[in-house]
């Protein structure tokens, strides 16, 4: 998306699984949601304002889901920032205004509550773990679109627990990796990308500043040894297409040749009424 962009926007809806979502628009919302390509769930944190009190009502945290969309309605329209599960839920009266605040995380009631229990003889492959593994999740996956080597257990594969756990097993042995992302399973092969668009940061398309150099141990020490690569830190316009195992094309001062790197962190910061609508992106070379 190239400049201007203008004509800030964003929305929340709020549901059941399988029930109508309760679209929130025209508030003021202020978000921040931070997305990494480990593990652990992408988070969100995000405050509307002066919701009525029968909406208030209607809202809790059990089994409901949370979708923010922001943009640009000059640009590409809104966006999917973040979709998650609701973790809490508070409402705080600062007169005159009311100010709820929702925490969410993407993915977990999945891959917390999921179990499964498999034993397979010796010669199984690592895709048939695989596809049992994801089954026993109740999120979708990328797996249709990835390419790796499959491998075969020479002594066979039995386990009982966490699916999320075998979810790990499996893919190491398939030299692959997995994170949510927007409430779907994102296989990568080990230290790639999830080779979608890649999106072109620039001036010109809102990169701010300069982007700031981060060494190999720099990464080492935010835990990610794995990958002790170095790699750079970019703000920007905020962009909601960018997702961690993303590809990003970035070109700047620091940077004259137009190169391509891969996404491990994200933080989307938005304020509908305030300074604040931004992207912080870390990558790795």
């Amino acid at each position: 998306m190239n400049l201007p962009q203008y004509r800030r926007s964003a929305s929340i809806n709020i549901g059941r699984r399988g029930g109508n979502a309760k679209i929130l628009t025209g508030l003021r919302i202020v978000f921040n949601v931070d997305k990494t390509e480990g593990k652990d769930p992408n988070t969100a944190r995000i405050e509307i304002y002066n919701l009525s009190e029968a909406t208030r009502n209607l809202i809790d945290k059990n089994d409901q889901f949370i979708i923010l969309n922001a943009g640009y309605l000059d640009g590409d329209g809104e966006e999917l920032v973040f979709i998650g599960n609701i973790k809490s839920i508070t409402h705080t009266i600062k007169k005159p205004e009311v100010i709820t605040v929702i925490t969410a995380s993407d993915g977990d009631n999945a891959l917390f509550n999921s179990k499964i229990s498999i034993s397979h003889d010796r010669g199984v492959s690592g895709d048939t773990i695989l596809e049992q593994v994801l089954k026993a999740i109740p999120l979708s996956s990328n797996l249709s679109t990835i390419s790796y080597t499959s491998k075969s257990y020479a002594n066979g594969f039995a386990f009982a627990g966490l699916a999320k756990d075998a979810l790990t097993k499996i893919t190491k042995f398939l030299e692959l990796e997995w994170s949510i992302q927007n409430n779907e399973i994102r296989l990568i092969p080990f230290d790639g990308d999830d080779k979608t668009i890649a999106v072109r940061l620039t001036p010109e398309t809102g990169l701010i500043g300069s982007p700031e150099r981060l060494t190999g141990s720099t990464r080492k020490a935010k835990g990610l040894s794995k990958k002790d690569k170095s790699g750079w830190k970019f703000r920007s316009l905020l962009q909601p297409k960018i997702n961690p195992s993303n590809k990003v094309v970035v070109q700047s001062r620091e940077i004259p040749n137009e190169s391509t790197f891969t996404v491990y962190t994200v933080t989307h910061i938005g304020d509908t009424h305030g300074p604040e609508w931004e992207t912080v992106t870390e990558v790795r070379e």
